[in-house]
């Protein structure tokens, strides 16, 4: 990012900063990943129905799930999110430091943008059992010769989940309508329409019974250099230390401020060396993030005008050591950027470019360790998130302590029986079956718990349980021998 468009950027990003501040998150990781249901023409809503923020990564605003209704207020933003009008705003020259055709920006880090605000509201003058659609460009002029889908998802506890759509193309007029459909809790619908590389997608709606849905989406020219379109990205990255591996979860906002679409090309974001078990998350604007033959991911979709949301996870080896470094890439055009560790006493974090950790608690309790990230005027965004992690307990070697000695017990007393010149005391015997039984039971409780991987688990318990039946042999050996002696 670089000259004035770098310069419109921080200047329009600095709304979002000043209204959104620094909330350090003070819960755990998303207890499921959400997908961000928000239209590509920039109505950011919730990933959930019901409004629950819970799939969201702790520290992230609250999205609102209800369709945005035709008022004139901008619900369909984010909490914080600088108000943008209804209307393009001129461009009269007040806003100095902003490059030609940049939306002004408003004294007081308010900002004004040329978006329009799509529209999905329940509509009295629709008649009931149908969807009437309008398909408008950003001047809100009508839209021609464009397939509209309506996508129709019926549930029912009996015949769980169906898919079937209706599609129409748009006259002269951009409307298009669809009627008959049913109005029952079992079904609900979504309207799509492509334009170039964009899908532009409603927010999923269920029909009212007294009347018809008006729906309006606007569709806009798509770019795939990013120096044309007006990009911000945040990022927050939540790790979870496991025995054999660090849970990564990331989910990366990107904000776009323009009235252009921006369709990735050649981004991917390098992944830590060793990085498995990765899973992207495809949310409701089609974006997601999947794997790229560069050893990193890359973002597929194309971004709208607008807030997005998209969420990734992998898993990186553990080393068996109290220190270890993992550098994960970062988004383009990045503004602001969390990274949350769940951490043990002792232990420390810090990352390349990103403050001093606060010490917080997440949602059970965990003690957790926050680094924060914001782009100043003066600064340069981060490309890459370098983390260091120190003070790791390392794996006890206890259960492999134990696991020796039982087998050391049982390979003397069995070389012993074949000599037939000794017995095994039977105090020995019993401690070795006692400290087995004991990590058999500690190994199921840390599998229960995902403490343990199932690999681990799995060799750990073979071993036990075979080092237990070596035991009761020898025990069974030894009795007999003492039977024989008459002891």
């Amino acid at each position: 990012m670089s000259g004035p468009l770098r310069g419109s950027v921080r200047a329009v990003c600095a709304g979002i900063l000043a209204a959104s501040g620094t909330a350090w998150a003070q819960e755990g990781p998303p207890e499921q990943p959400a997908s961000d249901v928000a239209t590509a023409s920039g109505t950011a809503h919730a990933a959930s129905d019901t409004g629950d923020p819970a799939g969201l990564p702790p520290g992230h605003p609250q999205t609102d799930s209800e369709p945005e209704s035709d008022t004139g207020d901008p619900a369909g933003l984010p909490p914080g999110h600088p108000q943008t009008d209804a209307e393009p705003q001129a461009d009269n020259g007040d806003s100095a430091g902003v490059p030609p055709g940049h939306p002004p920006i408003a004294v007081g880090g308010a900002m004004r943008t040329g978006l329009r605000k799509d529209r999905n509201a329940v509509d009295p003058s629709v008649p009931p059992g149908t969807v009437q659609i309008l398909i408008a460009d950003s001047h809100e002029q009508a839209v021609e010769g464009k397939k509209v889908r309506l996508e129709i998802v019926r549930e029912s506890p009996g015949e769980g989940k169906s898919h079937s759509d209706r599609a129409a193309i748009t006259p002269s007029s951009g409307v298009v309508t669809f009627s008959g459909l049913a109005t029952d809790s079992a079904h609900r619908y979504r309207v799509l329409v492509e334009h170039d590389s964009a899908v532009y997608r409603s927010t999923p709606f269920a029909l009212a019974r007294e009347a018809g849905q008006r729906v309006v989406l606007h569709v806009y020219p798509v770019t795939s250099d990013i120096s044309k379109a007006i990009i911000a990205s945040m990022a927050t990255v939540y790790v979870e230390p496991r025995e054999e591996v660090f849970q990564f979860q990331v989910m990366v906002n990107i904000v776009n401020l323009g009235s252009v679409s921006w369709a990735p090309r050649g981004m991917v974001l390098a992944l830590p060396e060793g990085a498995s078990a990765f899973v992207g998350e495809e949310n409701m604007t089609g974006l997601q993030m999947v794997l790229d033959p560069r050893d990193g991911v890359r973002l597929k979709g194309a971004v709208g005008p607008g807030e997005h949301s998209v969420i990734f996870s992998f898993q990186v080896g553990r080393q068996n050591s109290p220190e270890q470094g993992i550098r994960l890439g970062l988004p383009p055009h990045m503004i602001e950027g969390r990274v949350m560790v769940e951490s043990s006493p002792g232990m420390t974090v810090t990352a390349d470019g990103f403050d001093a950790p606060v010490a917080a608690s997440n949602r059970e309790g965990q003690r957790i360790q926050v680094l924060g990230f914001r782009l100043t005027e003066s600064g340069t965004p981060p490309t890459e998130l370098s983390l260091r992690l120190s003070g790791l307990p390392v794996e006890s070697q206890g259960r492999w302590i134990a696991l020796v000695v039982a087998l050391g017990l049982g390979g003397v007393g069995l070389g012993v029986g074949r000599r037939g010149s000794q017995g095994v005391a039977r105090e020995d015997i019993d401690e070795a079956r006692r400290i087995l039984l004991d990590e058999i039971v500690d190994i199921e409780r840390d599998h229960a718990e995902n403490r343990i991987g199932p690999q681990t688990y799995e060799q750990a318990r073979r071993e036990l349980v075979d080092a237990l039946s070596r035991l009761e042999a020898l025990s069974s050996s030894a009795a007999s021998k003492r039977v024989a002696k008459g002891g």
